[in-house]
């Protein structure tokens, strides 16, 4: 299963190699923008530069994402709320996290550090599980708090892949200087990985809720058409 993620993904990233590299780009840009402010605006307007930043990154993030399931047309107004609305949620966690972590941790009292780590699991816990979020808003109608639940449902369930999908994330983002790689590479890996798991629901529910899960009868279809992919098509994959 992992081997024909991978595959998939580096096929789909091939097939969208411009849009790849155009959201890619649009993170350059928005990272000199962001660089721009921070030095030009006053001390005080530090914080608002990052927030605009991480707002522009959520906004065209939900934009790419909406365009890989088929719902970009209608949904710009939606993914503007879902952008703010995901942004105040992050933010909220990080503050209070930082500010309670650095409360904790800075008491001498047993039981305050306890706490400390236990908040540490809660934060990561959050931000591990949030990766699904994003692709499942367009699927959820940007319904937030569905959406919400069912990421921290397929976490749980799915934990050990959960984390592999999340440093993958974590590994194109980091490559983004090679441009094919970063948060457009991120963003069709992450949404690849949420419709195979999304898969073996179906095929569960399908089977009487067994609890023995065959890939190879999950992802027939898919390898199939994978298989038929042949060079020249990859040679000439622009649409």
């Amino acid at each position: 299963m992992i081997r024909f993620l991978l595959k998939k993904t580096f096929l789909d990233i091939w097939d969208n190699l411009f849009l790849v590299i155009l959201i890619n780009s649009l993170f350059f840009a928005v990272s000199a923008a962001s660089f721009l402010l921070f030095k030009f605006l006053p001390t005080n307007f530090f914080y608002l530069a990052i927030i605009l930043f991480c707002f522009l990154i959520l906004f065209f993030s939900l934009i790419f994402l909406s365009y890989l399931n088929n719902r970009f047309k209608v949904e710009i107004i939606k993914i503007l709320f879902a952008s703010f609305y995901s942004l105040g949620l992050n933010l909220i966690f990080i503050f209070f996290g930082v500010y309670s972590l650095i409360y904790y941790f800075s008491n001498p009292n047993i039981i305050l550090n306890f706490l400390g780590f236990f908040l540490i699991w809660i934060l990561i816990s959050y931000f591990v599980g949030s990766i699904f979020y994003y692709p499942l808003l367009s699927k959820n109608n940007y319904i937030n708090t569905k959406s919400i639940k069912k990421s921290f449902i397929l976490l749980f369930d799915n934990l050990w892949f959960t984390l592999f999908v999340f440093l993958i994330f974590l590994i194109n983002i980091i490559l983004i200087v090679f441009l094919i790689f970063g948060i457009g590479s991120a963003l069709i890996f992450l949404n690849n990985s949420l419709n195979i798991i999304l898969k073996k629901y179906d095929y569960i529910e399908k089977n009487n809720f067994t609890k023995k899960v065959d890939w190879d009868e999950i992802l027939k279809e898919d390898k199939l058409a994978i298989n038929k992919i042949n060079i020249r098509s990859l040679i000439s994959p622009f649409k």
